[in-house]
């Protein structure tokens, strides 16, 4: 049986599609309506939620059908990336062949696309887009010593972005490294800044999740603590309990390697393989009251030896998912 959310979502679709057809063939709204087999009363509620206007027709024999008002949408795009540019109002509307005024008068969810601060149109409406996006970088291990660090160095811009902190190898690289691919980011920043941005959350909660010790394997940590450096270090961190057992970390159980961690460089990118999506607007004030949203991370440890590729965990990539808030892309 559907969830309300689903429901919802499939009564939005019927609303979409009738007023395209209002708008294609100049039909009214309940004629459209009825095409789709949905009701008159959810085409108005979608309209009403997205901002869309109507006017009653003047022509005779239409007997005063409610017609959607052509609105410049296909324009709003373009005209948000240009003043997110810098460009102004004016210049902006200008280059999409439009004007100032016919911009200001559109409404996004029943909110204005410009309002006027200190004698100065200003964006009220963000664009939510959808990313794939994917973080990588090296292990290492006991005493910071990176992993399978491997000879070859192919091109750092590859896969992603050089990090401030250092160039690391591409996941091209023969070496040991690990990534998270999110399919189905959604963000309200540009391409150019959704990665850099989310970066420091992304890392903490990975560390959270796979870096705490708090998994009891006896039989691997026994194995751990028979070797002398490694008891030492357990024990001058204190991760070994009164029972002389130690738990270990999700990375160390799935590798059989002590104290594995992430190294601090980390490296972003956008899948070139999928085009960032828009997937609807949203007014500033609807961002800045909260709007929750949750990404699914494929995780995965990735070993290259020559022609072979080992992946970690060996069942297949862990799922992982990552809470955060468009909110916090306000600041």
């Amino acid at each position: 049986m559907a969830n309300r959310q689903q429901l919802r979502a499939s009564a939005n679709e019927r609303a979409r599609i009738a007023l395209a057809i209002m708008q294609r063939e100049g039909l009214g709204i309940e004629a459209a309506a009825a095409r789709v087999k949905t009701t008159r009363r959810n085409v108005r509620r979608f309209m009403k939620d997205t901002g869309i206007s109507t006017r009653r027709s003047r022509r005779r024999g239409d007997r005063g059908k409610l017609l959607v008002t052509r609105q410049p949408l296909q324009k709003v795009r373009d005209f948000i990336d240009d003043m997110n540019q810098g460009m102004s109002a004016t210049a902006a509307a200008k280059k999409s062949h439009t004007t100032v005024r016919t911009m200001s008068k559109i409404l996004v969810k029943g909110e204005p696309l410009l309002v006027k601060t200190n004698n100065r149109w200003e964006l009220n409406v963000l664009i939510k887009h959808i990313y794939s996006l994917v973080y990588y970088g090296y292990l290492t291990g006991l005493g910071g010593k990176v992993q399978g660090g491997g000879e070859d160095h192919p091109d750092e811009h590859q896969y992603g972005e050089e990090d401030e902190d250092g160039i690391i190898e591409s996941p091209d690289a023969p070496s040991v490294w690990w990534q998270i691919d999110f399919d189905y980011f959604v963000s309200t920043l540009p391409e150019e800044r959704v990665g850099q941005f989310w970066k420091p959350a992304i890392m903490q909660w990975l560390r959270e999740e796979l870096e705490t010790p708090n998994l009891v394997e006896i039989g691997i940590s026994t194995n751990f603590l028979g070797n002398v450096d490694v008891a030492d270090d357990a024990e001058y961190n204190d991760r070994i309990d009164d029972d002389g057992n130690m738990k270990l970390t999700q990375i160390e159980t799935w590798m059989n390697r002590y104290d594995m961690t992430m190294h601090p460089t980390v490296n972003f990118g956008l899948d070139d393989n999928h085009t960032p999506r828009d997937v609807d607007f949203e007014p500033i004030s609807t961002v800045r009251a909260g709007i929750p949203v949750s990404a699914e991370g494929r995780y995965q440890i990735i070993i290259r030896r020559e022609d072979e590729v080992y992946t970690y965990p060996k069942s297949g990539p862990k799922k992982l998912t990552f809470d955060y808030d468009l909110s916090d892309e306000l600041q």
